[in-house]
């Protein structure tokens, strides 16, 4: 009765273990995938920033159904940039004044240092 007693304990144990194991490997492989925004705001037409917010939103639904995580959000022109540690939502999105110059060196510094990131930019 002992022996069926460790038998069973080991089974359920190995059980859990298992189970814990591949909800790991499931979660390691299924992760959607990472990705920082670098969203260019220097000057452009209000026509061409809502294309920007367009895609903006389009990211954003894809980021409330799990399928991408936005990571940060990096908003940049010739006169700074801003680290947004939470993503904004559309309409805070759309509401977005832009402002200053291109800055291709900031741009460029910002997408090696974020090397999965993706640009919205009206240019």
């Amino acid at each position: 009765m002992l022996n069926l007693n460790r038998i069973l304990i080991r089974t359920v144990a190995l059980g859990w273990i298992g189970f814990a194991i591949a909800g790991v490997v499931i979660s390691q492989v299924f992760a959607a995938p990472t990705v920082t925004l670098l969203v260019d705001r220097s000057y452009c037409e209000a026509s061409d920033w809502q294309t920007v917010a367009t895609r903006y939103d389009e990211l954003y639904r894809q980021d409330q159904q799990g399928r991408v995580d936005i990571e940060r959000l990096v908003l940049f022109s010739d006169l700074g940039e801003e680290l947004v540690e939470e993503p904004l939502t559309p309409e805070e999105f759309s509401a977005l004044s832009t402002y200053g110059k291109g800055s291709p060196e900031r741009q460029e510094a910002l997408q090696t240092e974020y090397g999965n990131a993706e640009l919205l930019s009206c240019g």
